[in-house]
């Protein structure tokens, strides 16, 4: 008789929670879902993740530095196990695209150029400055211009006036009056 009368009791506010609380979750998780469309589509989301990007980015040479000299790994061994790492978490995304060669023989080309410019940002690392690294490294910027000069057989006086002032002033944030060169420094240019 007590279970009749508590069931009778509690089944009205139990059917009307289990009817309301997955209407509020699910009101809840479109009004998420809708403010993180809106947050998408801004000009400022995506600046900030370049933003940070960039800050996680510009902390590469820093932590190569400490990784190859405080822990006395090989670079070899550092490169494998990173680009190991790297493969393993991408390949499930990647999967179906191993059935295009065109594609994959073109992946696996720039693999192999990217992998040889980190084995000499490794090797580099090991006697150069990570500040040097980077500004070495920030030059490709000026590789890319110097390339599309050369093929498009033109330099506008804009062009050259921007490499000028890509390399004086990542030069002034990076090298702070080093101006030894190290065998190391000639490993980096390898780098991308």
């Amino acid at each position: 008789l007590s279970n009749n009368i508590t069931n009778s009791i509690s089944n009205p506010l139990t059917n009307q929670l289990t009817t309301q609380l997955p209407n509020d979750i699910n009101n809840n998780i479109n009004s998420y879902q809708s403010l993180f469309n809106q947050l998408v589509t801004t000009r400022t989301y995506w600046r900030l993740v370049v933003l940070g990007l960039c800050m996680l980015w510009s902390t590469n040479f820093a932590v190569i530095k400490v990784i190859l000299t405080d822990t006395h790994v090989d670079p070899p061994l550092y490169l494998a196990i990173r680009f190991t790492i790297a493969s393993l978490v991408l390949l499930p995304s990647t999967w179906k695209v191993f059935t295009n060669f065109d594609l994959t023989s073109r992946g696996l080309l720039m693999g192999l150029c990217i992998f040889g410019a980190y084995v000499g940002q490794s090797i580099g690392l090991l006697t150069s400055t990570a500040d040097k690294s980077a500004f070495i490294c920030s030059m490709n910027v000026v590789w890319v211009a110097l390339l599309m000069s050369i093929r498009s057989r033109s330099a506008s006086v804009q062009m050259w006036a921007s490499v000028l002032l890509a390399v004086l002033g990542v030069g002034f944030l990076e090298l702070h009056g080093e101006t030894v060169p190290v065998i190391g420094d000639l490993w980096l240019l390898l780098q991308p």
